[in-house]
């Protein structure tokens, strides 16, 4: 989990500066009865390797961040992370809330 917190200043101005360095971030939600969604949709998806690879294809360094419900059965889970590593992604991060166990 990254948290960035800065301080606010003005920058100076540079021929070669870069617009933005943040990753760009895709979230795979896996809901308590196993429908897997890609990023902001509603509907669940079936082809979540070939999204994977096309989010790729457009960003290769897309950080992928996977929420499962606690509740959801793990296979689910453990599904979304195969379809991740068949399309390629080297960047997989899990979300969690803060908390014991």
């Amino acid at each position: 989990m990254v948290n960035a917190s800065t301080v606010q200043v003005s920058l100076p101005q540079a021929a070669s500066a870069q617009q933005d360095t943040r990753p760009h971030i895709v979230s795979i939600t896996v809901t308590e009865d196993g429908k897997v969604l890609f990023d902001r949709d509603d509907e669940p998806t079936r082809e979540l390797t070939s999204r994977v690879k096309e989010q790729l294809d457009s960003d290769p360094d897309t950080v992928f961040v996977v929420r499962g419900d606690k509740k959801a059965d793990y296979q689910f889970v453990v599904s979304v992370f195969d379809a991740l590593k068949e399309a390629g992604t080297r960047h997989v991060s899990i979300a969690t809330e803060t908390g014991g166990v």
